[in-house]
């Protein structure tokens, strides 16, 4: 393969992972039929793989990288903190262990 091919395919492999991983955050869109329950840690190790897909193993350039690794687990974070509650209390708990371990992720 060429390698004007070769960012091609990695922003293709980008934005399929970001669709995986998007696909995956604990909201229903609108497409569960009920009430969907969703804990906050829903979709954190979808999150993780993409972030590792995209740090070690795509040949992009490093703020490409670095956008989509904060990007992501920003997204994810936001999404959890705002429309998850397990009724438990433990709500902020989670999402600083989310924050947590993304950040560990990000270094």
């Amino acid at each position: 393969m060429e390698d004007v091919y070769l960012s091609y395919v990695c922003y293709a492999i980008l934005a399929a992972s970001f669709t995986f991983a998007a696909a995956n955050l604990p909201v229903s869109f609108g497409l569960a039929p009920g009430e969907q329950e969703w804990a906050e840690a829903d979709g954190v190790w979808q999150v993780m793989l993409v972030v590792f897909l995209v740090y070690g193993m795509l040949p992009l350039k490093t703020a490409v990288s670095f956008c989509a690794g904060v990007a992501l687990p920003t997204a994810h974070t936001i999404v959890a903190a705002a429309f998850t509650d397990n009724g438990l209390g433990w709500k902020w708990q989670q999402v600083r262990m989310n924050v947590l371990a993304t950040a560990a992720m990000n270094e």
